[in-house]
């Protein structure tokens, strides 16, 4: 069986350049989906661990209700700020934004930056609502 040299350029995978696009997730991807759900199964998990020893625990166990904000609520506020962020730069592209006095965020850049700022937020709403 002999493959074509020249694509058909009516060919629904193929993109502008001539290079054919692929269906298939790029590594990149995947590995940073299964870093942010491993982040969270590892948090679930470890909330579970010290809820069910925390309870035979009577220090483990005022300490939880003393500084569970502290203890549970920031590191879960960066771990949903992650999410957030990854769930936008998968939906809608790379992450590009302005600031005042003509200041441009590309690339990774943006994504850190909104990334700290949605992490300044929701950590300034955990402590003002507590």
């Amino acid at each position: 069986m002999s493959v074509p040299l020249v694509k058909d350029p009516e060919s629904p995978h193929q993109a502008q350049g001539g290079r054919e696009q692929s269906k298939r997730p790029s590594i990149k991807n995947l590995l940073g989906w299964s870093a942010v759900i491993l982040g969270g199964l590892f948090m679930f998990g470890t909330t579970m661990i010290v809820l069910y020893h925390g309870t035979k625990q009577e220090t483990l166990e005022q300490m939880v209700r003393d500084h569970f904000r502290a203890l549970y609520g920031i590191p879960m506020m960066s771990i949903c700020s992650l999410l957030l962020v990854s769930f936008l730069r998968a939906s809608a592209g790379p992450i590009e934004f302005e600031l005042p006095f003509n200041i441009k965020f590309k690339g990774a850049s943006g994504q850190i930056v909104l990334w700290v700022l949605c992490y300044l937020a929701m950590t300034a709403s955990l402590i003002a609502l507590w």
